[in-house]
């Protein structure tokens, strides 16, 4: 971190220490206070702490900042006691008395953390204790409030980490928490903080500045804020959705009861009535088998996929937050094992290449019997966008209002916070479907960026597959356009740019928003694997459709499984090298890696969806048709759109500080999931399979087609282009995006 060496700490420790936490309250302690005050010895001896008291003398020294901080703001005000002061004397002569509120606050704020030299520094003290002053569980004078202050220290880092200032950024939040009067304004604290950093100052080395200072969602108090308008519409809209929904189960559990009830024989009243029905929209989404000509292989991969999704969303968020551990985050990147999580992007293209390849199957297989037309293109735009959007909308109705009562906790409003205000100002992005280009710094939902990016793709797909059922040849053609533009589009962004290693993990925030917004969010750099699942799906449409042979001997089978695996290795691991803090940076190098990587993943990908759809998996087409992966591959857009809110609300809990460890994070990834499964079995079932069986019925005239209500496979089933391809392809699901 930065050697910082005060007088008082020199008379305290035979060796410096470095925290600029100890320093601002060793200042404070020498300079405004000759010696501790009695309340901070009156504290100690009712919690029998004496001997640590005496030995460590700066352990207990929060009052001594509430007496600096106060005389600053005595001094700022003109002739008129604030409520702020006020109360802060009273909190300061209750502790000369030792009475138990004011000690609880003095208790609750920070102390010197432990383990500082291994990167713990953030302390974020006692918050409920801290919160709970001045309520009902512990009757005070005042009011407490629990606020996190913030030392931004700037200066060039050189511990003996190579690369420490690439995956640490350039400074190094300091955090410490303080318990204070609610009265006190955040403009009222950092005044009082602001007239402190002189004096900080003069104990910092040359080159190093600290700015301390309290945002405005940093301080958390038990005051009830009472329901917004917006807050009670959500209340009302999914009590309605639940008491619909009971109704509903109820009316079909009476109707099968009936000695008449013919299932192949239902009226279109009374499949509306029972559209929300828990009974028959569960049947289906736990039957474990179905009639999709290559769906167990799609089902396995998703599955798959979207774990690893979790996965490496648990681990960036982790990595964000306050650590015990924090200077081990660098050495993480050394170890080769661990690419299998830094590039856990890579499970976005496996949902990237399921998209192309249904879209193109659906709309060649249709195509070869009814020419296609725009007004069927755009009718599969509509069919769509109505199975995909009320999930997606009432997430973002839950994101914006309920998620925020979940929780609290001292970093509730860095976490869920700004998921809430992002929401609040751009939720409209994310229903129209541009939010990974419009405003990509402030996303509504940030794993919705995907949404946007696939249905951007589906709808220019037309115009390479229009070509390709027509003219095949031509379509080749602009598919190898498009492969190549798909390839050099990225490379071009990242030689321009920059960008070292792709999304590495890092705590550098000017680096990691530079690289999403030109890197990852964009449709154009990302659309490789779409492209790849078109060659897929057009493969596959030649073979199951047209009856074209492919037969392959075994050896080739094998060298080919040899290949698929080899490019899946290099594309994964391949980084290695790029993710190392000492390893210098090779522009070319990097840009050319950037550039086709995802290439060679999406062939890889591409060779198992083939191999285990044409008979020549063996042994993994056998497990990939394992019965289990039909329901969670039909819960994989449910678990995509909730599992950020399992993670938010889970980290935005937090009370200390996380020791960063492969093993801990894994194990709640597992947690995590099975959680997100659960509230992704209940979207599923209270939105998206009923918005399915109305769609069906409300815009489908045929009557031969309203009989046939098949469980909503999720995303996929809107990557078809018409509901009678869904039903001839048995389309599935095709999920999210890291």
């Amino acid at each position: 971190l930065v050697y910082i060496q005060s007088a008082a700490c020199a008379d305290k420790y035979a060796a410096p220490t470095m925290c600029v936490v100890f320093t601002i309250r060793s200042v404070l302690s020498e300079n405004l206070l000759d010696k501790i005050s009695p309340g901070t010895r009156k504290m100690a001896e009712v919690l029998r702490l004496a001997q640590i008291l005496r030995d460590t003398p700066h352990v207990m020294d929060t009052v001594d900042m509430v007496y600096g901080v106060t005389r600053n703001l005595r001094k700022g005000s003109v002739g008129e006691e604030t409520p702020c002061v006020r109360d802060l004397d009273a909190f300061l002569n209750a502790t000369k008395v030792g009475e138990l509120w004011a000690l609880k606050m003095v208790d609750a704020s920070s102390k010197l953390p432990f383990g500082i030299l291994n990167g713990n520094i953030a302390d974020l003290g006692e918050y409920d204790e801290c919160v709970s002053v001045g309520t009902a569980a512990s009757p005070a004078e005042i009011q407490a409030q629990h606020c996190l202050v913030g030392a931004d220290v700037s200066a060039n880092f050189d511990i003996g980490i190579p690369g420490i200032a690439d995956a640490l950024g350039n400074s190094l939040i300091l955090t410490f928490a303080v318990c204070l009067p609610m009265s006190c304004s955040v403009d009222e604290i950092n005044s009082g903080l602001e007239q402190l950093q002189p004096i900080i100052a003069d104990f910092l080395p040359n080159g190093t500045t600290v700015k301390l200072s309290v945002e405005p969602n940093d301080c958390h108090s038990k005051e009830f804020v009472p329901f917004n308008i917006m807050e009670w519409i959500a209340v009302v809209i999914f009590s309605s959705l639940f008491a619909v929904t009971i109704m509903s189960t109820l009316y079909d559990f009476l109707l099968q009861r009936q000695p008449t009830f013919d299932p192949s024989d239902i009226s279109v009243r009374d499949k509306v009535f029972a559209s929300f029905s828990v009974i028959t929209n569960g049947k289906k989404l736990f039957n474990s088998k179905t009639s999709c000509e290559f769906f167990p292989v799609l089902n396995c991969l998703k599955s798959i996929a979207v774990f690893w999704v979790i996965v490496g969303h648990k681990y960036r968020f982790t990595a964000e937050n306050p650590l015990v551990n924090l200077l081990e985050l660098p050495g993480f990147l050394t170890t080769e094992r661990n690419m299998i999580i830094l590039n856990a992007a890579l499970s976005v293209d496996v949902f990237f290449i399921l998209g192309g390849l249904l879209a193109t199957y659906s709309y060649l297989k249709v195509g070869s019997k009814k020419p296609p037309s725009v007004k069927a293109h755009v009718l599969s735009l509509l069919y769509r966008y109505i199975r995909l959007t009320p999930a997606f909308a009432l997430m973002t109705l839950f994101t914006m209002t309920i998620q925020y009562r979940l929780g609290d906790g001292p970093l509730w409003d860095r976490v869920a916070g700004i998921q809430k205000d992002d929401c609040v100002d751009y939720w409209w992005t994310g229903l129209i479907y541009i939010n990974n280009y419009y405003n990509p710094d402030n996303i509504c939902m940030m794993q919705s960026w995907y949404l946007s990016a696939d249905m951007q793709l589906f709808f220019l797909a037309p115009l390479v597959l229009y070509p390709l059922l027509k003219w095949p040849r031509l379509g080749m053609v602009l598919l190898t356009v498009c492969a190549v533009f798909s390839v050099i589009s990225p490379f071009y962004v990242s030689y321009v740019y920059e960008i070292k290693a792709p999304l590495a993990l890092t705590r550098n925030k000017d680096r990691l928003r530079k690289e999403t917004d030109v890197l990852y969010l964009p449709t154009h750099t990302k659309s490789i694997s779409y492209v790849i699942g078109i060659v897929v799906g057009y493969i596959l449409f030649q073979i199951k459709v047209k009856k074209r042979e492919f037969k392959l001997k075994k050896v080739t089978a094998f060298l080919l499984w040899i290949l698929a695996l080899f490019l899946l290795y290099i594309s994964l691991f391949g980084c290695y090298s790029f993710f190392q803090p000492s390893t210098p940076y090779n522009r070319l190098a990097s840009s050319a890696y950037i550039g086709f990587y995802r290439l060679g993943w999406g062939l890889g990908v591409a060779w198992i969806v083939v191999a285990c759809s044409t008979g020549h998996g063996g042994w993994i087409t056998t497990f990939t048709s394992w019965g289990v992966f039909g329901p969670l591959g039909r819960l994989t857009f449910g678990v995509y759109l909730v599992h950020v809110t399992v993670l938010v609300t889970g980290l935005g809990r937090q009370r200390v500080p996380i020791y960063f460890d492969n093993y801990m994070i894994l194990t709640e990834c597992f947690g995590d999931y099975a959680v997100s499964l659960f509230f992704a079995m209940i979207l599923t079932l209270i939105v998206e399979s009923p918005v399915i069986v109305l769609e069906r019925i409300i815009l489908h005239k045929d009557k031969k087609e309203v009989k046939d209500i098949d469980l909503p496979r999720s995303i996929s089933q809107l990557n078809l282009g018409s509901t009678r391809s869904l039903r001839q392809t048995g389309g599935t699901v095709q999920g999210p995006a890291y």
